[in-house]
């Protein structure tokens, strides 16, 4: 099989893509956007079914409920998830955030 038929299989590519997002997050500073996922988190995790109304501090400003941020609790909720096992590691977000990349890829 030629090289140029290898890289024409969906697969490869998503492989691909998914191994340069997993770089990209690995060398990312972990406090870039991951303090809010974080608060967000753990809000989830003391009141699970109000997920958009907690307040979050966000770039040292008065705090502003989760619905602002525009962003959808399902990481959240698995970020909340993921803690109960491993509490709020580095380790286990940087575990968590490739297993979302290679899912919304798939």
């Amino acid at each position: 099989m030629k090289l140029q038929e290898y890289f024409r299989k969906p697969g490869v590519i998503i492989t691909l893509i998914w191994l340069f997002l997993t770089a990209i997050n690995i060398g990312k500073a972990f406090h870039m956007d991951d303090g809010f996922h974080l608060e967000a988190a753990q809000h989830i995790a003391r009141d699970p079914l109000h997920p958009m109304s907690g307040m979050i501090r966000w770039h040292n400003y008065e705090p502003e409920p989760m619905y602002k941020a525009n962003q959808p609790p399902l990481l959240f909720y698995m970020i909340a998830g993921l803690s109960t096992v491993f509490r709020f590691s580095e380790v286990a977000m940087r575990v968590l955030i490739p297993i979302c990349s290679f899912l919304t890829l798939y």
